[in-house]
């Protein structure tokens, strides 16, 4: 298979396994075909944008003889979509580390904002205890020094 044109549903459906992995370059989609032993792995093929290196993108791969037309079209549909960001100068391996670290930097900053939440409810539960349902303007300064003071040994210095 050389061109778009020849890649077909009936045209993958005849490919068969190899004892060394084979790879197929389709032209004008950017796409490679890897046949492998037991599967049939396709890669959408680009240079970088960021670093001007070629890469590979796997796209997905699926058993011998098992092609159907939805997974032709989707396979074109997702080169096109990678071929658009790459034209965009976006390189699409970039882009997913990038969002895989604001997705782990976002579950990081829920974590410490649930801890920060849990430690403001133990201490405003103390406060609470210890001067109940009274409104803050009528505590005395007195009244806090001593609540702190009383404190202080409970506190541990880590």
């Amino acid at each position: 298979m050389k061109s778009s044109k020849q890649f077909t549903k009936q045209s993958i459906n005849k490919l068969e396994p190899q004892v060394h992995y084979k790879r197929s370059t389709i032209r004008g989609l950017g796409l490679v075909i890897e046949q492998r032993s037991d599967l049939i792995v396709f890669m959408f093929k680009y240079r970088s944008p960021v670093t001007l290196k070629y890469r590979h993108v796997k796209l997905t791969a699926i058993e011998y003889g098992t092609a159907t037309a939805d997974i032709v079209n989707s396979i074109r549909n997702q080169c096109k979509v990678l071929d658009a960001k790459v034209i965009n100068q976006i390189d699409p391996i970039e882009e997913e580390k990038q969002l895989k670290a604001d997705i782990a930097a976002k579950e990081r900053f829920l974590q410490l904002a649930d801890g920060t939440q849990a430690g403001y409810l133990a201490k405003f539960n103390k406060l609470n205890d210890h001067f109940g349902k009274r409104a803050v303007n009528t505590i005395s300064r007195l009244e806090i020094e001593a609540f702190l003071e009383s404190l202080l040994p409970s506190l541990e210095i880590s």
